[in-house]
Protein backbone atom coordinates (compact mmCIF):
# COMPACT_ATOMS: atom_id res chain seq x y z
CA UNK A 1 0.00 0.00 0.00
CA UNK A 2 0.84 3.69 -0.64
CA UNK A 3 3.02 4.70 2.58
CA UNK A 4 2.84 8.20 1.82
CA UNK A 5 0.15 10.46 3.81
CA UNK A 6 -2.78 11.95 2.81
CA UNK A 7 -1.05 15.67 2.71
CA UNK A 8 -4.01 17.62 0.53
CA UNK A 9 -4.46 19.93 2.61
CA UNK A 10 -1.84 19.42 5.22
CA UNK A 11 0.09 22.16 4.35
CA UNK A 12 -0.09 24.33 7.46
CA UNK A 13 2.21 27.62 5.41
CA UNK A 14 -1.69 27.39 3.88
CA UNK A 15 -4.06 28.84 6.08
CA UNK A 16 -6.99 29.22 4.92
CA UNK A 17 -9.90 31.02 6.38
CA UNK A 18 -11.92 29.13 9.00
CA UNK A 19 -16.19 29.64 9.41
CA UNK A 20 -16.64 28.87 12.80
CA UNK A 21 -19.85 27.61 13.01
CA UNK A 22 -20.23 28.19 17.10
CA UNK A 23 -17.48 28.61 19.31
CA UNK A 24 -17.50 26.72 22.56
CA UNK A 25 -21.14 27.26 24.78
CA UNK A 26 -19.63 25.52 27.84
CA UNK A 27 -16.75 24.69 29.69
CA UNK A 28 -16.11 21.40 31.15
CA UNK A 29 -13.54 20.80 34.12
CA UNK A 30 -13.08 17.52 35.88
CA UNK A 31 -10.07 15.50 37.01
CA UNK A 32 -9.73 14.32 33.46
CA UNK A 33 -10.47 17.31 31.14
CA UNK A 34 -10.36 20.67 30.64
CA UNK A 35 -12.18 22.19 27.86
CA UNK A 36 -10.29 25.51 28.44
CA UNK A 37 -7.33 23.73 26.98
CA UNK A 38 -9.00 24.19 23.35
CA UNK A 39 -9.00 28.19 24.23
CA UNK A 40 -5.24 27.86 21.68
CA UNK A 41 -6.27 25.73 18.78
CA UNK A 42 -5.69 26.60 15.31
CA UNK A 43 -7.98 25.13 13.01
CA UNK A 44 -6.58 23.19 9.83
CA UNK A 45 -9.75 23.14 6.75
CA UNK A 46 -8.37 19.54 6.80
CA UNK A 47 -8.22 18.50 10.66
CA UNK A 48 -10.49 15.39 11.85
CA UNK A 49 -11.61 15.30 15.42
CA UNK A 50 -12.36 12.21 16.85
CA UNK A 51 -14.64 13.17 19.41
CA UNK A 52 -16.24 10.20 21.59
CA UNK A 53 -17.07 9.69 25.22
CA UNK A 54 -14.15 7.57 27.35
CA UNK A 55 -14.45 4.14 26.73
CA UNK A 56 -16.43 3.77 23.41
CA UNK A 57 -13.92 2.78 21.16
CA UNK A 58 -11.67 6.00 20.72
CA UNK A 59 -8.42 4.69 20.55
CA UNK A 60 -9.81 2.19 18.06
CA UNK A 61 -11.33 4.64 15.61
CA UNK A 62 -7.91 6.83 16.08
CA UNK A 63 -6.40 3.84 14.69
CA UNK A 64 -8.55 3.68 11.65
CA UNK A 65 -8.56 6.97 11.25
CA UNK A 66 -4.36 6.51 10.79
CA UNK A 67 -4.87 4.24 8.85
CA UNK A 68 -6.77 5.95 6.22
CA UNK A 69 -4.28 9.17 6.53
CA UNK A 70 -1.24 6.85 6.31
CA UNK A 71 -2.39 4.32 4.23
CA UNK A 72 -0.88 1.47 5.71
CA UNK A 73 -2.10 -0.23 8.90
CA UNK A 74 1.32 0.73 11.51
CA UNK A 75 0.59 0.47 14.73
CA UNK A 76 1.70 4.37 15.81
CA UNK A 77 1.99 6.48 19.27
CA UNK A 78 -1.32 7.74 18.97
CA UNK A 79 -0.95 9.72 21.85
CA UNK A 80 1.98 11.52 20.23
CA UNK A 81 0.61 11.77 17.05
CA UNK A 82 -3.11 12.41 17.82
CA UNK A 83 -2.85 14.58 21.23
CA UNK A 84 -5.94 14.76 23.57
CA UNK A 85 -6.19 18.19 23.89
CA UNK A 86 -8.67 18.84 26.72
CA UNK A 87 -6.67 15.66 28.65
CA UNK A 88 -5.43 17.49 31.85
CA UNK A 89 -2.87 14.41 32.64
CA UNK A 90 -0.98 14.59 28.97
CA UNK A 91 1.29 17.28 29.55
CA UNK A 92 1.17 21.03 28.90
CA UNK A 93 -1.63 22.20 25.96
CA UNK A 94 1.07 24.82 24.79
CA UNK A 95 3.38 21.95 24.26
CA UNK A 96 0.39 20.01 22.75
CA UNK A 97 -0.10 23.13 19.81
CA UNK A 98 3.38 23.26 19.17
CA UNK A 99 3.67 19.49 18.15
CA UNK A 100 0.32 19.75 16.06
CA UNK A 101 1.22 22.92 14.30
CA UNK A 102 4.66 21.43 13.05
CA UNK A 103 2.59 18.52 11.84
CA UNK A 104 2.66 18.10 7.58
CA UNK A 105 0.32 15.34 7.44
CA UNK A 106 -3.35 15.58 7.63
CA UNK A 107 -3.89 16.03 11.93
CA UNK A 108 -6.26 13.98 13.61
CA UNK A 109 -7.10 15.29 17.25
CA UNK A 110 -9.06 13.44 19.85
CA UNK A 111 -11.62 15.05 22.35
CA UNK A 112 -13.41 13.25 24.91
CA UNK A 113 -15.79 16.93 25.69
CA UNK A 114 -19.02 17.08 24.78
CA UNK A 115 -20.03 18.79 21.68
CA UNK A 116 -20.87 22.10 23.37
CA UNK A 117 -17.51 22.09 24.69
CA UNK A 118 -15.67 22.67 21.69
CA UNK A 119 -15.53 24.86 19.13
CA UNK A 120 -17.40 23.68 16.10
CA UNK A 121 -16.23 24.52 12.68
CA UNK A 122 -17.45 24.17 9.05
CA UNK A 123 -14.61 22.79 7.35
CA UNK A 124 -13.57 20.03 10.25
CA UNK A 125 -14.91 16.75 10.44
CA UNK A 126 -16.06 15.18 13.40
CA UNK A 127 -15.98 12.21 14.66
CA UNK A 128 -18.20 10.34 16.80
CA UNK A 129 -18.47 6.73 18.21
CA UNK A 130 -21.19 5.70 20.17
CA UNK A 131 -22.05 2.53 22.85
CA UNK A 132 -24.16 1.33 25.08
CA UNK A 133 -24.23 2.88 28.52
CA UNK A 134 -24.62 0.30 30.57
CA UNK A 135 -20.80 -1.39 28.61
CA UNK A 136 -19.38 1.96 28.86
CA UNK A 137 -19.96 1.81 32.48
CA UNK A 138 -18.52 -1.00 33.07
CA UNK A 139 -15.27 -0.46 31.07
CA UNK A 140 -15.11 3.14 33.15
CA UNK A 141 -15.50 0.89 36.39
CA UNK A 142 -12.82 -1.63 35.26
CA UNK A 143 -10.96 1.34 34.52
CA UNK A 144 -11.19 3.32 37.92
CA UNK A 145 -10.96 0.59 40.71
CA UNK A 146 -7.45 -0.68 38.69
CA UNK A 147 -5.97 2.89 39.01
CA UNK A 148 -2.52 2.65 40.99
CA UNK A 149 -1.58 4.73 43.44
CA UNK A 150 0.56 7.09 41.37
CA UNK A 151 -2.58 7.81 39.16
CA UNK A 152 -5.21 8.57 41.84
CA UNK A 153 -2.36 10.89 43.26
CA UNK A 154 -1.91 12.86 40.49
CA UNK A 155 -5.76 13.04 39.72
CA UNK A 156 -5.99 13.72 43.27
CA UNK A 157 -3.57 16.98 42.71
CA UNK A 158 -5.61 18.27 39.40
CA UNK A 159 -9.00 18.04 41.89
CA UNK A 160 -7.96 20.17 44.84
CA UNK A 161 -5.58 22.61 42.62
CA UNK A 162 -8.82 23.46 40.66
CA UNK A 163 -11.18 26.06 42.31
CA UNK A 164 -14.35 24.89 40.10
CA UNK A 165 -13.32 20.67 41.70
CA UNK A 166 -11.97 21.70 45.25
CA UNK A 167 -11.50 17.81 45.90
CA UNK A 168 -9.86 14.96 45.17
CA UNK A 169 -10.50 11.85 43.10
CA UNK A 170 -13.52 10.30 44.56
CA UNK A 171 -13.98 6.77 46.12
CA UNK A 172 -15.28 4.46 43.34
CA UNK A 173 -17.92 1.41 44.48
CA UNK A 174 -16.17 -1.81 44.01
CA UNK A 175 -19.63 -3.41 42.91
CA UNK A 176 -20.45 -2.87 39.19
CA UNK A 177 -23.84 -2.11 39.51
CA UNK A 178 -22.84 0.49 42.33
CA UNK A 179 -20.68 2.41 40.43
CA UNK A 180 -23.16 2.69 37.52
CA UNK A 181 -25.69 3.95 39.47
CA UNK A 182 -23.10 6.30 40.30
CA UNK A 183 -22.04 7.03 36.97
CA UNK A 184 -25.33 7.72 36.02
CA UNK A 185 -26.93 10.24 38.94
CA UNK A 186 -24.18 11.45 41.62
CA UNK A 187 -22.12 15.03 40.78
CA UNK A 188 -18.61 15.43 42.46
CA UNK A 189 -18.32 18.50 41.01
CA UNK A 190 -19.86 21.79 42.23
CA UNK A 191 -22.48 22.85 39.52
CA UNK A 192 -22.08 20.00 37.15
CA UNK A 193 -24.91 17.85 38.12
CA UNK A 194 -24.58 15.37 35.01
CA UNK A 195 -23.15 12.31 36.91
CA UNK A 196 -20.23 11.68 38.80
CA UNK A 197 -16.65 11.62 37.43
CA UNK A 198 -16.79 10.89 33.62
CA UNK A 199 -20.01 13.21 33.49
CA UNK A 200 -22.62 10.51 32.09
CA UNK A 201 -24.76 12.84 30.36
CA UNK A 202 -27.93 11.06 30.90
CA UNK A 203 -31.06 12.75 30.33
CA UNK A 204 -34.03 11.88 32.78
CA UNK A 205 -36.08 11.04 29.80
CA UNK A 206 -33.91 8.52 28.45
CA UNK A 207 -32.68 7.11 31.77
CA UNK A 208 -36.20 6.56 32.26
CA UNK A 209 -36.76 4.74 28.99
CA UNK A 210 -33.54 2.69 30.31
CA UNK A 211 -34.90 1.91 33.33
CA UNK A 212 -38.05 0.52 31.60
CA UNK A 213 -35.58 -1.30 29.30
CA UNK A 214 -34.10 -2.58 32.26
CA UNK A 215 -37.21 -4.44 34.32
CA UNK A 216 -38.57 -5.68 31.46
CA UNK A 217 -35.19 -7.53 30.31
CA UNK A 218 -35.22 -6.40 26.59
CA UNK A 219 -31.44 -7.57 26.99
CA UNK A 220 -29.29 -10.10 28.24
CA UNK A 221 -27.58 -9.51 31.28
CA UNK A 222 -24.34 -11.15 32.41
CA UNK A 223 -23.57 -12.18 36.06
CA UNK A 224 -21.78 -8.59 36.39
CA UNK A 225 -24.33 -6.42 34.82
CA UNK A 226 -27.64 -8.12 36.87
CA UNK A 227 -27.60 -5.54 39.67
CA UNK A 228 -28.22 -2.89 37.32
CA UNK A 229 -31.63 -4.42 37.46
CA UNK A 230 -32.42 -3.14 40.62
CA UNK A 231 -32.99 0.37 39.61
CA UNK A 232 -36.56 0.68 40.03
CA UNK A 233 -37.65 4.57 39.78
CA UNK A 234 -34.96 7.00 37.96
CA UNK A 235 -36.13 9.98 40.82
CA UNK A 236 -33.98 7.81 43.07
CA UNK A 237 -31.10 8.03 41.19
CA UNK A 238 -31.28 11.76 39.91
CA UNK A 239 -31.14 14.96 41.68
CA UNK A 240 -33.86 17.12 40.50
Amino acid sequence: MNATPDNTLADPEQKQAMSLSRPALREYRTWGIDSCRWKGFEPRPDDIIVATYPKCGTTWMQQIVSSLIFQDATSRPLLDIAPFIGGRHFGDPEAIYATINEQKHRRFLKSHEPLDGIPIYDEIRYIHVARDGRDTAMSLHNQWINFNDQARQRFDRIGLSDPAIGRPFPAIPTEPAETFRFWLSRSEIPDQTDGAVGLSFFDPLLLKELVRIIEHERYPFSRRTRGLKEIRDPRDYWSA
